[in-house]
């Protein structure tokens, strides 16, 4: 019983902290229909953070798989990637953050807001940011465009800190590269 208010605390305490980051959530109805991007499978742990109440967190093994290069093709990947994130706790239940995923395909940087499943260690992931491509070889480097994210993630109290492991789904305006 104690182990699991612990876990309840410090997943509310690492919400707490990913929301005072913000969300950078835009609105639904000014945006244009989304497609598929990027899914990445992660896990790491997420010690103390810079500031109290929030954590850092570093994957230690992480993949890729990308929409495909042309229509109707493969999806790319996967590739090798490093997640990074600053989060804290809000209330029991509710953290907001920041994250960035880089891989051989390029570099997304997000806000984000997760929302635990009641009684679970189970939180959802919502969030909007900045995807970047890394351009093919002699192409010029492209500016970046708007990405959604979606996910799920599983937090657990470990001695180091927090477990965290899950996966997430980005997505792009049709007309991105």
């Amino acid at each position: 019983m104690l182990r699991r208010a612990c876990a309840v605390f410090f997943a509310g305490a690492l919400l707490l902290g990913v929301s005072s980051f913000g969300s950078g959530m835009a609105s639904a109805a000014t945006q244009p229909p989304l497609v598929f991007s990027d899914q990445v499978k992660f896990a790491g742990l997420a010690g103390p953070g810079p500031v109290p109440g929030s954590y850092t967190f570093r994957s230690t093994t992480c993949t890729l798989v990308s929409d495909p290069a042309f229509p109707g093709g493969p999806n790319e990947g996967p590739f090798l990637c490093q997640e990074t994130a600053q989060f804290s706790f809000l209330v029991a239940g509710r953290a907001t953050g920041t994250a960035t995923v880089t891989s051989a395909d390029g570099t997304t940087k997000w806000s984000f807001t997760l929302t635990q499943v009641v009684g679970t260690t189970t939180w959802t992931m919502s969030g909007t940011g900045t995807e970047f491509d890394n351009p093919d070889p002699g192409q010029p480097i492209t500016a970046g465009y708007p990405a959604t994210v979606t996910g799920t993630v599983t937090i657990v109290p470990v001695p180091a800190g927090l477990s965290i492991m899950g996966t997430e789904s980005f997505f792009e305006s049709p007309t991105a590269p």
